[in-house]
């Protein structure tokens, strides 16, 4: 069920408050709710407000009639009621709503889609002169200078896809990726580096997150291990050497939406809004993995 909706069931759940002053036809649609029990909390992990306990709702079709609106009715009466402003819901954009609900943070690194049949796979890039552009330079969170765009080779044809990764972990997008970033406002957080993709003449893009985090969670981790001095790399000294089952820690990662971590930077993770709005544009050749 879309987050929006659940908030409003949640709202419309408080029985007990005053029905006058949400929409005249709200009162009639009650019926399709069971009671539920309401009691002030204060403390952590959430400071203060409401506890809701309700039963298990049956699916029910009148549900889907509830509104934003009804929603912000209530949430009026919850105020006028407790008679202290109620951090419950905010209506907005699809990005950037609820803003106010205090859940924990998910994110998720963005991976190819490698089993969608009669998919192309995209090697390079390279730069104008055809040398290779290693993938270091796009895993640094520092803006790439070109004059001209890069060229992408095909390794295998098929499909094109609107996401896709070369064998080298560089991300390749399309004109809808880099609009639905902008949509959304996070286009400041990359770079969309023109790219020509042979025998395509369509514009693609090589992406480049402009945001470096040190925020892997070793705890949590799968397994993690450093290089040492016996490995013979001094320069590397202290930097992981290999991160299984990589975790994040989201209090670490602030506002971003799209970003490395830090010392292992050939991973590209996004946040759940992005997620969920990346899945709703319906782009081809994506993946997560919850980290």
């Amino acid at each position: 069920m879309p987050q929006r909706a659940v908030l409003t069931l949640c709202l419309l759940l408080l029985l007990p408050l005053p029905v006058r002053a949400v929409p005249p036809d709200v009162e009639s649609r009650l019926h399709v709710l069971e009671s539920v029990a309401v009691r002030e909390h204060h403390g952590p992990p959430y400071g203060r407000g409401l506890v809701l306990t309700f039963k298990h709702l049956p699916p029910d079709p009148a549900l889907t009639r509830f509104s934003v609106e009804d929603a912000r009715a209530f949430v009026a009466a919850m105020e006028a009621a407790f008679r202290f402003p109620m951090d419950v819901v905010t209506a907005g954009p699809l990005f950037g709503s609820s803003a106010n609900m205090r859940h924990p943070a998910r994110y998720f690194r963005l991976i190819d889609d490698v089993h969608i049949p009669g998919r192309w796979h995209v090697k390079g890039p390279r730069d104008e002169q055809g040398q290779q552009v290693i993938p270091w330079r796009l895993h640094q969170g520092l803006v790439f200078a070109t004059e001209k765009p890069l060229v992408l080779l095909l390794g295998q044809q098929g499909h094109a896809l609107d996401f896709s990764l070369t064998g080298l972990n560089v991300p390749v997008v399309n004109g809808r990726f880099v609009a639905l970033c902008e949509r959304l406002g996070i286009q400041h957080e990359v770079q969309f580096i023109p790219a020509r993709v042979e025998e395509h003449p369509e514009p693609y893009f090589v992406l480049n997150p402009l945001r470096v985090i040190k925020c892997i969670d070793e705890s949590r981790c799968e397994e993690v291990t450093f290089w040492e001095p016996r490995h013979g790399v001094p320069e590397k000294v202290g930097h992981y050497r290999n991160v299984v089952g990589m975790k994040v820690d989201p209090e670490k990662i602030g506002d971003a939406n799209i970003f490395r971590p830090w010392g292992w930077q050939g991973a590209l993770i996004v946040s759940e809004r992005f997620k969920l709005a990346l899945e709703e544009e319906g782009l081809s050749g994506l993946g997560f993995m919850e980290v």
